[in-house]
Order: C-alpha cells, then sequence, then structure tokens
C-alpha cells in the first residue's frame, strides 16, 4: 500500500512502529473513502488523484489538530472511530476561526498610520480567507496572499486556520510596537531608508526597532529614531571586538532596554524579538568589520527633504 498523500507531514509517524503505521494508513484510507462519498454527496467514491489528496490532508489536519488541542495521545487514532474525532476536530476548527476573527479585528483597530501595498493586500486576503475557508473538506489549507513580510514568519509546516492564527499573533504584536512610537518619524525613518517603501515587499516594523536598539545601545530614548553619524562612531566604539555571539548577547540586552522603555515587558514580545535579535548580530558583525554603520542604523533625512505620506 502507498503512502497516503500528506500524511507524512500531517501526522507524527514517529510516534508509531512499521505495523502500527500501516494500520493507521488502511484506517485513513477508509475514512478518506467515507469523506470523498460526503464530498461528491454520495454520486461516486472516486475524486481525481488531486482532490483525494486535499481531502486527506484535511482529514490528518484535522485529527491533528483534535489529537493535539485535546490532550489525546496519538494512539487513539490506531483504536478509536475516527470519524468521532474528525468531528470532534471540527468543532475545535470552528472555535479557533472565531478566535482568528477576533484577532483580525484587533489587527484591523491597531493599523498603524504607515501605509503599504503588500500590508493593505494581506488584511484584505485574511478577511477573503474567512468567508471561503472551508472546515470539512479543505481545512489545511491557508491563504495563498499572504504577502505582508514579518519580523517572525509562522513555520511553513503549520497548516489551515493554525498559521492564520499565528500569523495574526504576530501581526498584532508589531502593530502594537510600532504604536508606541510617532508614526510621523516611522515614515520619515522609512522615507530616508526606501523612499518606495509604500509599495515594497519590506516589514515596515524591522528598522523601527533597529534604530530603537542602536538608541538604546546608546544609553539614549528608543523613541526619536533618529540616529547621527556621531551616534554610530559611539555604538562602533561599544561594539569593537565583539564576534557575533557576543553581539546577539549584547542586542537582547538592548532589544530587552526598548521593550522596558516601551513597557512591553511581557514574554511574548520578548520572545518575538528574539528572532530580530539572531538576524541582526551577523548583519552588524560584517558591518563593524567594514567600519560601516550607515546601512544598518539609519539617520533620517531632514523633514523638508520628506515627502512624507501622512
Amino acid at each position: 500500500m502507498t503512502e497516503p498523500f500528506g500524511i507524512s507531514n500531517l501526522i507524527p509517524c514517529r510516534q508509531y512502529s512499521e505495523a502500527e503505521y500501516q494500520l493507521l494508513l488502511s484506517r485513513l484510507w477508509s475514512l478518506l473513502a467515507v469523506q470523498t462519498g460526503k464530498y461528491t454527496m454520495g454520486d461516486s467514491t472516486s475524486v481525481t488523484a488531486e482532490t483525494a489528496q486535499e481531502l486527506l490532508s484535511s482529514l490528518c489536519y484535522t485529527l491533528m489538530l483534535c489529537v493535539e488541542e485535546s490532550g489525546l495521545t496519538y494512539d487513539r487514532l490506531l483504536t478509536d472511530d475516527l470519524l468521532p474525532l474528525v468531528k470532534q476536530g471540527q468543532v475545535l476548527l470552528m472555535r479557533k476561526v472565531e478566535q482568528a476573527k477576533q484577532l483580525w479585528n484587533e489587527v484591523c483597530q491597531t493599523v498603524p498610520k504607515v501605509p503599504n501595498s503588500f500590508y493593505f493586500e494581506t488584511i484584505q486576503g485574511i478577511e477573503r480567507f474567512f468567508q471561503h475557508y472551508d472546515i470539512y473538506y479543505f481545512a489545511h489549507q491557508r491563504p495563498l496572499d499572504f504577502s505582508y513580510p514579518l519580523i517572525n514568519q509562522p513555520p511553513d509546516s503549520l497548516g489551515g486556520i493554525t498559521y492564520v492564527e499565528v500569523y495574526l499573533q504576530n501581526l498584532l504584536e508589531e502593530n502594537v510596537l510600532m504604536n508606541q512610537f510617532d508614526y510621523k518619524l516611522i515614515i520619515r525613518l522609512l522615507e530616508s531608508t526606501v523612499p518606495d517603501y509604500h509599495e515594497l515587499y519590506l516589514n515596515l516594523c524591522e528598522q523601527t526597532l533597529i534604530n530603537a536598539s542602536g538608541l538604546s545601545i546608546l544609553g539614549k530614548s528608543a523613541l526619536p529614531l533618529d540616529i547621527s553619524e556621531q551616534d554610530r562612531r559611539q555604538m562602533m566604539a561599544s561594539l569593537v571586538g565583539m564576534g557575533t555571539e557576543e553581539m546577539k548577547a549584547f542586542i537582547s540586552v538592548q532589544i530587552d532596554s526598548v521593550c522596558n522603555q516601551l513597557d512591553k515587558k511581557d514574554a511574548f514580545t520578548r520572545a518575538y524579538l528574539t528572532t530580530l535579535t539572531n538576524g541582526l548580530a551577523p548583519r552588524l558583525a560584517a558591518a563593524m568589520a567594514a567600519g560601516d554603520l550607515s546601512r544598518i542604523f539609519i539617520t533620517m533625512l531632514p523633514e523638508n527633504l520628506i515627502v512624507a505620506r501622512l
């Protein structure tokens, strides 16, 4: 018997012996036949290979969600009737959809006043996703138009509404962080970095936090965001002699300082910004070796040279 489509990604088969795994495959094939009959409304148990793959992936995702969210063990998939577990998983899916909609509403209420076409296309795409998401036959599918990049992207291994929920949690976190700063300063910083930021594929929050962490290195308030050439020389004096790992630890302290200044001291924020720290450290080490921090810590152009989109 060949392995069903997608099962190795959606069910952790490492939990099973070879014999148990083969039993699971057999049970899933039987479940797929039932599901296919429902999908075709009894007209046929035969569908295209592509449709069969989608239906099976949806079943695997729903079962995985049921097991993990309900605190069950995976051996229940070898002994229990799978249909009730699928229905239980679908109830959980409905609940997660409502939770994700609430997150989406919070994201919409906290959208920063900083324009970017990819950001707004993604917000609209998520709304369309809710309108068309099918928890019964295509629960594993996720939006194809998540075009706005986050500092911390959800893992590609996540499927369906789970991916959407994590994406929205992370986007909301970035919204809240950006709203701690004067949006006019963020726009000025972005205009000084990439004037076409409003229509480019880039994260709006990253450069704000990088400049804020640079000011923290200097013991200054993170809120003004502007960094001068003299500031960069002082930073180089502070960073000289550090390797990448030392720099990573040092930047982590500065990010913590920024969080404290913004009164964002929760564990989620600190853990979230670890991704920023890990990505910034090697860039900073390379810039130190080149003796030029100007491409990392940006100096704002004078206001009279900025065509701000306010």
